[in-house]
């Protein structure tokens, strides 16, 4: 049981951070779970990858997590970002 009340504060934690990141966070993070790398993520944005990076750093300290991984896992699970579908997962395209 303890282990549950500690889980769900990390939750609460990562779920304030979720609210906290910029709209070029909530893009940096929606390019990894679309698969792209740092550079093509800075690419994509016409942005360097040393400032992918320091985003990165934002994301992952407002979060409270260890890597890029957990980071989209959990906007993932909070619906901050999604996984592509379809079309989308081959061409890249949103509606």
């Amino acid at each position: 049981r303890a282990g549950r009340v500690v889980e769900r504060a990390g939750d609460a934690d990562v779920r304030a951070g979720l609210a906290n990141l910029t709209p070029r966070e909530v893009q940096i993070l929606q390019s990894f779970a679309d698969g792209f790398a740092t550079d093509e993520v800075g690419d994509r944005l016409g942005i360097s990858p040393r400032t992918v990076r320091s985003h990165v750093e934002s994301i992952l300290t407002k979060l409270g997590v260890r890597s890029k991984l957990e980071a989209v896992l959990s906007g993932l699970r909070a619906g901050v970002i999604h996984l592509a579908t379809g079309d989308e997962a081959l061409f890249g395209q949103r509606s």
